[in-house]
This record gives structure tokens, sequence and C-alpha cells, in this order.
């Protein structure tokens, strides 16, 4: 359970911890691992610091505390580096204390807690953060990390026992280290691991790449110059990360083909993309869902995959119970499904950017609910309770959600069939191949006009 009485809670409370972070030793924070036995941390120094490793003890005073070297991460356009560190071996039911030291400063002691074997967690899932700076007026940076920071203590409130935070992509505005740093500023995220994937905007920068240390990622291997996708494991669910911003397929079919083959008694199957699929979004984008679904939805479908997250649109929406892009089942007025034959797409709205207009706005047939607001701050609760899924989303500062979903799963599989990949698939491999070493050598030479460097 974690405590939010001793995290700020004002503007002003938060602009002084914003502008000491890097005298405190870069305010760590936490990424989920590749299973529950390991937590991924990460924070930032300054250029001149060197020797990064971490301290980690069940003690509180750290007397006997495990030194964990950690990776020196050189970050591209920024005046700071991050640090890398893995911490494996940890065990169910524990509190862990952890520093995190240079050859120049250490940080505070902070803690986290591990959880039990239970089929039993909650999750907090958020996107299109959009944390955004502007050299006009700093204060653009410390209020769109403040707001973020003020969606996890609300959240808290609700569920004090969360045991990660999903973030769909769009973390920062321009993808810049700063916005990263800001993004990744809350002490919550010392406490509770976060898991974020690319969006659009996430690639407008190199910097992504390096900061986040996420689980099962590679940076080579990939036809994107952001990086591979990856995946992970909580209790009995499997995420499966996906940066939906690179067409190529074959990257997305081994991603899928490794993480099931490694984990094949996971009940719930989670998948987070960025992009809206279907549901409400702008008129102008739906060529490239259409496409989008072309691609991963045989995939969706073949490995019966309960969930779909994204964002990007900044419109709410949740869609009828969908197979081979069809809907099986509608869900007008109902709170709940049991044994659905196919998947929920949810695509969440913005958490510091919500639609300043509906114009534009074109829910498809697909969509079963959504929430049109042009204030809303949104964010939602995942609660996993053996054979339920629920969803809760809220707006920020209601006490109530304003709309709430389940899913009942009886088994691995409840009564998703599972297909097999269309004949047409293995063109599309081959020719995603081909556009997506083109298009990631475009992508590239674009920033570098831009004066963007690796």
């Amino acid at each position: 359970m974690t405590e939010i009485k001793d995290f700020p809670e004002t503007l002003e409370q938060w602009r002084g911890h914003w502008e000491g972070i890097l005298d405190k030793g870069g305010n760590p924070f936490l990424c989920p691992g590749a299973d529950d036995t390991k937590r991924n941390i990460v924070w930032t120094s300054r250029k001149d610091e060197t020797e990064p490793f971490v301290l980690l003890s069940e003690n509180s005073s750290l007397d006997d505390a495990k030194r964990i070297k950690a990776r020196r991460i050189q970050l591209p356009n920024s005046v700071v580096d991050t640090n890398h560190a893995e911490l494996c071996g940890l065990l169910p039911n524990k509190t862990y204390y952890y520093r995190c030291v240079t050859n120049q400063k250490h940080s505070e002691i902070y803690s986290f807690n591990t959880k039990g074997e239970s089929d039993i967690f909650s999750c907090i899932y958020i996107s299109d953060v959009h944390v955004g700076s502007s050299k006009d007026n700093p204060e653009v940076l410390t209020e769109t990390g403040f707001r973020l920071h003020k969606v996890f203590l609300e959240a808290l409130s609700h569920r004090p026992d969360i045991s990660m935070i999903l973030s769909g992509g769009d973390q920062a505005s321009s993808g810049k280290a700063d916005e990263y740093r800001a993004f990744s500023a809350s002490p919550v995220l010392s406490e509770i691991p976060i898991n974020c994937i690319v969006g659009n905007h996430d690639k407008k920068n190199f910097v992504y790449t390096y900061f986040f240390n996420n689980p099962n990622y590679k940076i080579d291997g990939s036809h994107s110059f952001i990086g591979s996708d990856h995946w992970f494991t909580h209790n009995n669910a499997l995420f499966l990360c996906i940066d939906s911003n690179n067409s190529c397929l074959g990257d997305h079919i081994k991603t899928f083909e490794t993480a099931f083959s490694e984990n094949p008694g996971c009940k719930w199957k989670i998948l987070m993309i960025h992009h809206d699929l279907y549901g409400g979004h702008n008129k102008n984008r739906s060529r490239e869902n259409r496409l989008l679904a072309n691609l991963l939805v045989p995939l969706i479908d073949k490995y019966g995959i309960d969930l779909v997250t994204g964002g990007h649109s900044h419109y709410y929406s949740r869609s009828h119970i969908l197979h081979n892009k069809k809907i099986v089942e509608k869900t007008d007025g109902k709170s709940e499904t049991t044994n659905p034959k196919g998947t929920i797409f949810l695509a969440s709205g913005s958490v510091n950017c919500p639609r300043n207009t509906k114009k534009g706005y074109l829910p498809g047939p697909e969509c079963a609910a959504d929430h049109i607001s042009t204030d809303d701050r949104i964010y939602n609760i995942f609660d996993f309770q053996g054979d339920r899924l629920t969803v809760r989303s809220y707006a920020m500062g209601k006490k109530e959600p304003f709309e709430v979903f389940s899913i009942v799963k009886h088994g691995l599989d409840g009564a998703h069939p599972r297909t097999k990949f269309p004949v047409y698939y293995g063109l599309y491999r081959a020719i995603t191949f081909i556009y997506g070493l083109i298009n990631n050598r475009i992508e590239i030479n674009r920033l570098h006009k831009k004066g963007i460097k690796e």
C-alpha cells in the first residue's frame, strides 16, 4: 500500500521538488522487470557523474546492502544522462530499500513493496500525457508534470494498493529529455513501477530510446530507430507492448511468438498500443487505423488477446466485442461480458491535452461507449480479480467513474476462438519489411535535418 501523505500536493510544493531533483541524486523511478522477481530502475545524473550503482537491502539502514552495478546511458540532445539497473531475485511480500549512487552523489533512501502470488491486483492506465516544454514559458514543463502527479495521487486515493502504472504513449509532446524528466519526476514512481510504450510524439527525438528501462527491450534488432517492442508478466497477466508507429509486421510477430512461447500459462493477455484502431477518432485518421488493423488484428485474434489499450485520438472510447474486424457481441447498455468470443479495444482520453473541439469526431460502428469532453482529463483503473477484469474510467476530479465494464473469463482462453493468419499475411510481412527499412531511414533523416542528433 502506497502512502501519499508525504508527496507534494500543491504546485508550489511540486516546484520545490522539481527544482531540487538533480541535487538530490536524480529522483529514481521504477519500471517493471521481465517478471515479478525483477524490477528495473532509472535515475538521471549530470554528464560529469560516473560509476553508477544501486544499493539494495531489506534493511532500511542499508547496512547489509547488495551493490548492483548500473549502466550509464548517454542521452542525446540533453544536459543529463540516465543510469539503468536491474534488480533481480526479488521475493514476494517483501519491502525493499534502495539508494542510487554515482561517483559524486547519492540519492535519498527509497522503498518499494513486492506483491504476493495472487490473481488479484490493480493497475492505473493513462495515455497521451503530453508533458510539454516551452522556451518562452518554463512553467509549462512544471505544470504538465504536476498534473500527471496529481492524477497518480487521485488514482491512489481510489486504490492505494496499485501494483503498477501503464502509459499508452505520447509521454512527451516533443520527445525532449526535460519532458521525460518531468514525466518521471513524481515520487510515486520511486515506489510503483511505470511501463511506457512509444507514441508518435515520442518519435520526435531520439531520447525515448535511451531514457526508459523497459524489460525484454532491445535497441538493435528492430526496424524502428526508437527501439523494439517489449513484454513482461505480472502475476497471471501477460502485457505485450507494441510500437504501433513501426509498420514492420515481422517485428511484432516475433514479439508475440517469443512472449507466448515463454509464458504459456498466463490467463489475461493485454496488448498495449498507442493508436486507436476503433471507436472515436478523427476522420482524417481512419485510413491509418484501417492499415494498422489489417496488420495487428490477425495477431490479436490468433493469440486470443482479451483487452487492447490505446489512445492517440484523445477521445475515450470502448468497443463492442470484436473478432476478425467484425462485431461478434454488442455491449450497448451492458456492464460486463462473460467468455467473450473476441477482444475489447479501449482508447483512453488525454491527461494533459483533452480535445479542445468536437469537430471531426466520428465514432465508428464498432464503438460501444465513449466519453466526449473538451475538458476532462482521463485515467483508468484496471482491477484483476481472478476470473474478472474490470475497467473503471474516471475524469479527473470526479469521485465516481463515468464508465465501468467487466470481462469475465473462465479458464485460460474463455471462449475466444484461435484463428490462423490469413493467406495474405506473408505478403504483408514482406512488404512491410521493405517499407519499414525505408521509412525508418526517412524518419532519421528528417530529425537530422532539424538538427536533432542521436
